[in-house]
């Protein structure tokens, strides 16, 4: 079956999403209206803001590790890596709550998600010193 809105199996007039291999958690009220369908090719505003912002998260972690190494003051260096690990953090969390029903979304939310991770990684090995 062809990715696409379709009658949800357990609920009455209401439509849940098919994106070609499993539904998924995505559902629209009918009302007993079905001419006007949701699309669901694009990819949610929301998951192209995580992943953006998980990966400029993940940018500011690497300058503050770049920081780490220039700058005897090291408290900016951790700031702007806490500022860093901060936002992907969130976005990478925001992300993961978002329906991934699409290779896009999906691709966009394993993205936030790495950003999240790296940023964390990057800066742990900093502090324990291995770097620097």
């Amino acid at each position: 079956m062809p990715a696409g809105w379709y009658p949800d199996p357990h609920e009455v007039e209401q439509l849940r999403y098919w994106d070609g291999a499993q539904w998924t958690g995505s559902t629209y009220s009918t009302d007993g209206n079905s001419s006007e369908l949701p699309t669901k090719t694009e990819v949610s505003k929301l998951t192209i803001a995580c992943a953006i912002g998980s990966t400029t998260g993940f940018l500011l972690s690497f300058i503050g590790v770049i920081l780490w190494e220039l700058s005897t003051d090291r408290a900016i260096s951790v700031v702007v890596q806490m500022i860093g690990i901060a936002l992907s953090f969130a976005c990478g969390l925001t992300a993961s709550r978002q329906p991934r029903s699409n290779t896009n979304s999906r691709l966009l939310w394993a993205f936030s998600c790495a950003g999240c991770v790296s940023s964390l990684l990057i800066s742990a090995i900093c502090w324990l010193g291995l770097i620097g």
